[in-house]
């Protein structure tokens, strides 16, 4: 549940931002181009408040499932929360594949411990 609330507010903060940008390319090219960098975003904002202001809102309601959510997070498991907040999560992708080797070396060490002379493994040892 935690994890959808996440999802879910990151999904309107981005549709809020690309009807931002869209409507930015509406009024003209140089907004649009600008809208692409988060200052001029921001001065679009100010100075086209009666167009923008319906993806501002959509955009600021997202932080709401999103606040909501990671509170969650944290009351059900705080060293998850941790992990994605740290950005712990991008380092185990790349440490997984030497984890499988490593168990899968173990698991043949251990088939040498218990002796288990077959024809087929005594080839492999």
């Amino acid at each position: 549940m935690d994890a959808l609330l996440i999802l879910g507010g990151l999904l309107l903060i981005v549709f809020g931002l690309v009807w931002l940008v869209t409507l930015a390319f509406g009024s003209s090219l140089f907004w649009g181009l600008g809208s692409l960098f988060p200052p001029l975003t921001l001065l679009y904002v100010v100075r086209h408040w009666r167009i923008a202001r319906k993806a501002v809102v959509l955009g600021s309601l997202g932080f709401i499932p999103l606040v909501i959510g990671l509170v969650l997070l944290a009351d059900h498991d705080p060293t998850r929360l941790h992990a994605i907040l740290s950005l712990r999560w991008l380092e185990s992708a790349e440490q997984a594949p030497k984890e499988r080797i490593r168990r899968t070396a173990s698991w043949l060490v251990d088939i040498k411990r218990c002796h288990l002379r077959t024809p087929l493994l005594s080839t492999l040892f």
